[in-house]
């Protein structure tokens, strides 16, 4: 049941960073040996999310603080 879960955490991980790698591509965050910049990837979106520009979204989970 664990190894099942941890797997699947991977796997979203995975796909997770396949995203930030495709959208890197897109913005032309390539380094030397046309890789893609994970980190200035990485700041643009910080900065596009603490500026709005992705819209309204929420990282709080709903229940978290004891409340239901």
């Amino acid at each position: 049941m664990i190894e099942e879960k941890l797997k699947q955490e991977q796997a979203e991980n995975e796909n997770i960073y396949e995203i930030m790698l495709e959208i890197g591509k897109k913005r032309g965050c390539i380094i030397s040996g046309g890789n893609v910049d994970e980190e200035k990837t990485a700041r643009i979106l910080l900065d596009e999310f603490k500026n709005g520009v992705m819209g309204k979204i929420t990282i709080e989970c709903p229940g978290r603080d004891g409340s239901k």
